[in-house]
């Protein structure tokens, strides 16, 4: 709304006087040919808690006609609704706007991915420490503290008064250690990433939106929450949730609490334990990331969350399909598909100690004949053969068993010289001929009967989804796999293959969608792939193939630990593990405190060990 007068007088009444700025307490006279009312003006003013009153106008030509515009622009301005700050948000509002004026620390990865808007900025904080009393004991011996994150080094006092601005507004809540703060970020359908692998928030996050704006709801699970001075508590790390649109200024803060975490090796090895039959795998290497990633509490495999706006919901379970495994490591996924009740798995695997670990973990399967395992590599194109590159063992002394690519798709490379000479890492990289298959076409891996394709090929899945044959998809309905942005970080390309299995007439869930796929290229900071699903066909799941399949030698555990979501989308009834009689176990011995600290020495000294 523009309005035109030589000169408008305007009362600026504050409804307190004390904190209204001194110019903004007389009455101030603009002599503009050219005067502008527009809502950013009253929210200004609303931010010291003013009441506007236009008083008189002097020296208008046309004094009806400017009389009727200004009208209507106070019918314009009354309609803004009331922007006043409550007395205990002040303190903190006024702290974030002068943080606003400063650089803040660089967006991560993690939220970086579901930001829509890219001028947002985001930071997480942590509660300050409380104040060290003097100790005796030596410099040596006392407990060191954490090293408080970019965001607290750069406002402290800000920190101190958003934990501050927790315990006044929810006394009974237990207080959270992590605090993110959000300026004008609104975020596409999500759940929050964890901190570390495998890890969900303790209690429930609490979040509250500040500031001078309008709109923003915060949309959980489809129902919208009006979080404007007003704490919102929810599962932030399993209820899908984003940010309506919305004008003005806005922060959002989240407090949380994270959820003490086993370690990975531990998690791993309690997951493989409670299988049936257990699963095998070898201590100090990256078996374990694969585990706790496919079988732990965040399954990366089980589609995308429900309830996204974006795509239509569909059931993501194994339960009766038969399943291509293509990158099948040592049998994670496949076992994970088999204890949602697939009806038969065909795995992939061409590395021969993860080949030989895949043959025995699903050894039971595969004498029913619902499992085979090929130790061969599949690719695109009619060649038979090809080099595979082994991944550089990590210089922390874990064996890398799951980064293993063909030759012209590694991005390892042989190393003129060991960077930490006490590590153990060679410097050339071990390569090993394997034997390959192509995907589509006759012959191929992707047999007739196949409805359901998984594939994690470290970037060989590039060119066999670019070279899809129209019709080479047969009779899959659903497909899932990892695009390596990290080898190909053009995103007219992903797009193209996008557009291609659209064609295919299947639908593609990524987290990218209306996000990070207007970008032109992935970014290099982004050091991750993303996992993409597509389905077509019904969306509901197949039945039960195999009658007890949760039962026959199928992980009991992995099904009862899965998500509430998966199960519902798989139909799959929670299973009790199967166990036997107490009577029936022997009873071991007790160790002695010095015997299970050398059984513990032991098992860390030898490096590759399987259990």
């Amino acid at each position: 709304e523009t309005m035109r007068t030589p000169a408008v007088d305007w009362q600026l009444a504050p409804a307190r006087s004390a904190g209204a700025p001194a110019a903004m307490r007389t009455l101030t006279p603009w002599s503009d040919s050219a005067l502008s009312v527009q809502r950013s003006f009253a929210t200004g003013l609303s931010q010291a808690s003013l009441e506007l009153r236009l008083v008189a106008l002097t020296r208008m030509p046309t004094a009806n006609s400017c009389r009727h515009k200004i009208h209507c622009c106070a019918s314009k301005l009354v309609e803004t609704p009331s922007l006043s700050v409550p007395d205990i948000y002040e303190d903190a509002l006024s702290l974030l706007r002068e943080a606003a004026k400063e650089e803040w620390p660089a967006v991560g990865m993690a939220r970086a991915r579901y930001l829509i808007n890219d001028a947002a900025q985001t930071m997480t904080l942590l509660q300050p420490p409380k104040a060290e009393q003097p100790s005796r004991q030596p410099s040596s011996r006392r407990h060191k503290p954490a090293r408080l994150p970019p965001g607290n080094r750069a406002f402290p006092a800000l920190a101190s008064a958003l934990f501050a601005l927790e315990r006044a507004i929810a006394p009974a809540r237990r207080p959270s250690t992590h605090c993110v703060v959000n300026f004008n970020c609104r975020y596409a359908p999500h759940v929050d990433p964890p901190l570390e692998r495998d890890s969900t928030v303790e209690s429930g996050a609490m979040l509250v939106a500040v500031g001078m704006h309008t709109g923003g709801q915060v949309m959980v699970e489809g129902t919208a929450r009006d979080v404007r001075y007003t704490p919102v508590t929810f599962d932030s790390d399993t209820q899908l949730h984003w940010t309506q649109p919305f004008e003005g200024e806005r922060f959002t803060l989240v407090w949380f609490t994270p959820a003490r975490r086993e370690a990975m090796q531990v998690a791993a090895a309690r997951i493989a334990n409670e299988m049936r039959p257990p699963l095998k795998f070898r201590l100090k290497s990256t078996d374990a990331n694969a585990i706790t990633e496919v079988l732990g509490k965040r399954p990366v495999y089980a589609g995308p969350a429900l309830g996204d706006p974006r795509w239509a919901d569909a059931e993501w379970s194994a339960r009766g399909h038969v399943v291509l495994d293509v990158g099948a490591h040592i049998g994670t996924f496949s076992r994970f598909a088999l204890s949602n009740g697939a009806a038969r798995v065909i795995a992939y695997e061409p590395e021969p100690a993860n080949a030989a670990l895949c043959r025995h973990n699903l050894r039971t399967f595969v004498a029913s004949q619902r499992a085979v395992v090929h130790e061969t590599a599949v690719v695109h194109g009619d060649r038979t053969s090809a080099v595979l590159v082994l991944g550089r063992d990590r210089t922390d002394g874990v064996q890398n068993t799951w980064r293993h690519a063909l030759d012209d798709l590694s991005h390892y490379r042989d190393t003129p010289e060991i960077v930490n000479p006490k590590s153990e890492v060679a410097r050339d990289l071990q390569r090993i001929p394997v034997q390959t298959k192509p995907l589509f076409g006759r012959g191929g891996a992707l047999e007739t009967d196949v409805t359901f394709v998984k594939l994690d090929c470290e970037g060989a899945e590039i060119a066999m989804l670019e070279g899809a044959p129209p019709d080479g998809w047969l009779n899959v309905e659903r497909l899932m796999f990892e695009w390596s942005f990290t080898k190909e970080r053009s995103m007219s390309r992903f797009l193209s293959m996008v557009a291609a299995l659209e064609t295919a007439g299947f639908t593609v869930c990524h987290e990218g969608v209306g996000v990070w796929d207007a970008r032109v290229e992935w970014p290099a900071e982004w050091h991750a792939d993303a996992m993409i699903f597509a389905w077509r066909g019904s969306k509901r799941g197949r039945g039960l193939a195999h009658d007890g399949a949760a039962n026959d030698g199928a992980s009991a555990v992995a099904v009862a630990n899965m998500p509430v979501e998966e199960r519902v989308r798989g139909d799959v009834p929670p299973v009790e593990p199967r166990t036997e009689p107490s009577s029936a176990r022997p009873t071991a011995a007790p160790l002695s405190p010095r015997n299970r600290r050398r059984a513990k020495n032991k098992a860390q000294r030898v490096r590759g060990t399987v259990i």
